[in-house]
């Protein structure tokens, strides 16, 4: 009786993405199956151990689908992304989801697993497609160019978000200021002074970061660890200084809006000395390109008086 393997064509594209579908779908089903009846079930035993834990696994599910579907793949590509990031990476990379607004509690080593996983999917989904009209390996070629491509796209896009979100904080900052210190003078305490900022715009990246202050602020964390907490998601000069100032206002006992107004104060001086400095370095950038303009210039006015001289002998009147 002939072996199945004998009868199968594998210079045949339509047989090798009939196969390349059977293991994926292969693969799939074992990582659900282990994933079902063993990772989740081992996450459901230390339940009372770990709740909170749990619970942040339970909105990983609900927030992404990746995640939901390919959680054993996942996991196994976090660990092996654990090993190879550092503890400063990680701690960067966490600190740049969170200013990015993300939705679902990634840890670092998680958030590269789900993009890697969808990244491959990407891949066997081209390839598949490709396999059908382009040789193999030239279909496996894109395939795995594309999915390169959508992986570093995946993970520059959290700096760059992080770093808008920072800026449009960076812009809104000294407004916010002056809002805490008209409510403090008006008798509003700390706090409310905060959770008014937070309310006003909760939308905007100084919403959101002013809402976690408030958030610590209930889960009983003081006001210098939540503001301090803030220092280091932003990651700013100016905003370092503020909250260094108003720790040291509430070590000293300091009325907070003086100590607010102040900072407004050199917060928008500060901005204003960056733009002149930032006029003048563009005055000088501009140097060039102005001399190559005026020189264009030159060329076109003379240009109908040096052609015939050049080319007829002589002008003609």
């Amino acid at each position: 009786m002939p072996n199945i393997l004998d009868t199968l064509n594998f210079q045949d594209p339509l047989t090798v993405t009939v196969l390349a579908i059977v293991a994926f779908a292969w693969a799939y089903l074992t990582w659900v199956l282990l994933g079902i009846v063993f990772a989740k079930r081992a996450m459901d035993d230390r339940a009372d151990v770990d709740s909170m834990e749990k619970n942040r696994v339970a909105a990983l599910r609900e927030n992404n689908g990746t995640y939901r579907l390919f959680e054993p793949l996942v996991n196994e590509l976090a660990l092996w992304n654990e090993n190879l990031m550092g503890p400063r990476q990680t701690a960067q990379i966490e600190n740049e989801l969170a200013v990015a607004r993300s939705r679902s509690p990634w840890k670092p080593a998680e958030y590269y697993a789900v993009k890697q996983t969808e990244s491959l999917l990407l891949a066997i989904a081209i390839f598949v497609v490709l396999a059908l009209l382009l040789p193999i390996v030239l279909a496996a070629l894109i395939a795995c160019v594309v999915a390169a491509v959508n992986l570093m796209l995946a993970i520059v896009a959290v700096p760059q978000v992080a770093s808008s979100r920072r800026a449009q904080f960076k812009r809104r900052l000294p407004h916010a200021v002056d809002i805490m210190s008209l409510l403090l003078e008006a008798g509003a305490n700390f706090d409310d002074a905060i959770k008014v900022v937070a309310r006003e715009d909760p939308d905007s990246a100084l919403g959101e970061e002013f809402a976690r202050v408030k958030q610590q602020l209930d889960l009983n964390r003081t006001q210098s660890e939540a503001l301090v907490a803030m220092k280091d998601r932003i990651q700013d000069d100016d905003t370092s200084d503020l909250i260094r100032a108003i720790c040291k206002g509430i070590e000293l006992g300091t009325p907070m809006s003086a100590i607010l107004k102040t900072q407004s104060d050199q917060i928008r001086l500060k901005r204003s000395q960056w733009g002149e400095k930032a006029a003048k370095e563009a005055e000088v950038q501009m140097t060039g390109p102005n001399l190559l303009i005026m020189l264009a210039c030159v060329i076109v006015i003379m240009g109908p008086i040096l052609l015939p001289i050049l080319y007829g002998g002589g002008l003609d009147f």
